[in-house]
């Protein structure tokens, strides 16, 4: 299949001197709903991203911008809030820790690959400011996503023993986690399948790989195939709907399937595929990622070629036709993930 060309018009058009908007309304920004710290901290990375492939440097002032509001986001203690008002007032007190661990996984990978060395040091003090979020984070993608960012600190060779250990540290609670639920049915972290669950299975390769332990490699494959088991049919992606999700012992659900999923997907995938050298994982990938492009059990693309944005998700009657934020960055997420 040939791809698309990458397109960032309706990420230009959602993002203000803010930040990146949150919803939309079809293909209109909508500032009813303002902004979160989750879509901003994935749209530094998308930025960065997108500015090493392209060299275009309005995608560099809107990477410079999307950290600013994770600047904004901070408290003095170093951990998040998440939800602003269209009148950059904080709806909440602290964020949730999903939220935490996406801000240190976004700022990580700034630390280790933003352009500039101002971004990379602000990046890496706010990181650093954050470690006490590092020591609370409990929730199993949170920590997931958290590892992840120490993983690029660690890369970047900034406090390397002590991402090390953090990594450990996180990889073994997750190992645990795998113990007390796996079955010879179901080898999960957890008794349901919800959102975002591929980054699980990513963040425990990749922690074998830097710890080089088998165990952790061991984690993540074993969950990784049982996702592959429980979403591919005949190499098309089916995702677990977010109408209930995949309790264990029940049926999982199919709809509304939604575009994050999907993304996670393609990166854990393409990450299995470099660190245990298997090409399948690769081939998995190309067809995790074609779901947006209409290889879907409705065979409709959620990608909007007009616009460059991405639909919401994938409904019982079709497509959700709002292009917001987090889709629209998953998709470019995971276009992304396999170069121009």
């Amino acid at each position: 299949m040939i791809y698309p060309s990458l397109r960032f018009d309706h990420l230009v058009h959602m993002s203000d001197d803010t930040g990146l908007l949150q919803h939309a309304r079809w293909s209109i920004g909508d500032p009813n709903h303002g902004y979160t710290l989750d879509d901003n901290a994935r749209a530094f990375v998308v930025a960065l991203q997108a500015y090493a492939i392209t060299n275009r440097t309005d995608l560099l002032i809107l990477a410079r911008r999307y950290l600013a509001f994770m600047l904004y986001a901070q408290r003095e203690d170093g951990l998040f809030r998440n939800f602003a008002g269209y009148d950059r007032q904080w709806l909440e007190s602290e964020g949730s820790p999903d939220s935490n661990g996406r801000a240190l996984w976004a700022l990580g990978y700034g630390v280790n690959h933003a352009p500039e060395k101002g971004m990379c040091d602000a990046a890496l003090w706010m990181f650093n400011r954050a470690k006490t979020s590092i020591e609370w984070l409990t929730s199993p993608r949170a920590v997931a996503s958290a590892m992840l960012g120490c993983a690029e600190v660690y890369a970047a060779n900034e406090n390397a023993a002590v991402m090390l250990a953090h990594i450990d540290q996180y990889a073994a609670y997750l190992a645990g986690l795998f113990q007390q639920v796996a079955d010879d049915k179901w080898q999960w972290f957890e008794r349901s399948l919800t959102y975002g669950n591929a980054t699980l299975a990513q963040a425990m390769l990749v922690a074998g790989k830097l710890t080089g332990s088998k165990r952790y490699l061991e984690v993540g494959q074993r969950s990784l195939e049982f996702l592959i088991k429980t979403t591919f049919v005949n190499d098309q992606l089916n995702l677990i709907g977010q109408n209930g999700w995949y309790q264990q012992d029940s049926p999982a659900a199919t709809f509304d399937q939604q575009p994050i999923d999907a993304a996670c997907m393609t990166e854990a995938l393409l990450t299995a595929a470099s660190i245990l050298e298997q090409p399948r994982y690769h081939t998995l990938a190309q067809s995790a990622l074609e779901w947006f492009y209409g290889r879907n059990c409705h065979a409709l693309p959620l990608y909007n070629a007009v616009t460059g944005g991405c639909f919401d998700a994938l409904i019982a009657k079709g497509v959700n036709q709002n292009q917001g934020a987090e889709s629209t960055l998953a998709h470019l997420s995971a276009r992304l993930a396999f170069g121009e």
